[in-house]
């Protein structure tokens, strides 16, 4: 099935105005209706990277714990370190990078208002006195 990327948008707005703020792909994957390409869902979050959406790289130990994270890929060094959660030295394996996003401020003040500007579409207005 092909991803629709106005169903994406949505599951994003809709996000951002529950207070998520930082996110994986995975997460937004579930909240999206038949069989999702990962890839391809990936791809379209990296194009609102700079719109919408800030991109981390989170390192994992071999327990599973996010280490750290960094904005990109080249700051990342696959030299020995301990981890800072659980104190396990290990070097970092690139296939244990997680890709994470976080909405941009601009971004969550725009859902904010476009938000608030629908819900005072629907209120019910004031009756107005006729004047002669």
């Amino acid at each position: 099935m092909d991803m629709k990327t106005y169903e994406v948008d949505y599951v994003l707005d809709t996000m951002a105005i529950q207070g998520i703020k930082h996110f994986h792909p995975l997460y937004v994957s579930r909240h999206l209706s038949g069989n999702i390409n990962l890839k391809k869902l990936i791809e379209y979050l990296l194009s609102q990277v700079g719109q919408k959406l800030r991109v981390y790289y989170e390192l994992q130990c071999p327990n599973g714990h996010t280490d750290y994270s960094v904005s990109s890929l080249d700051d990342i060094e696959l030299k020995l370190r301990d981890c800072s959660y659980c104190g396990e030295e290990y070097q970092p394996d690139p296939k244990e990078i997680w890709i994470s996003f976080d909405f941009l401020s601009d971004y969550l003040d725009y859902v904010k208002k476009k938000t608030a500007r629908k819900v005072s579409h629907f209120t019910k207005p004031k009756e107005r006195q006729l004047t002669r």
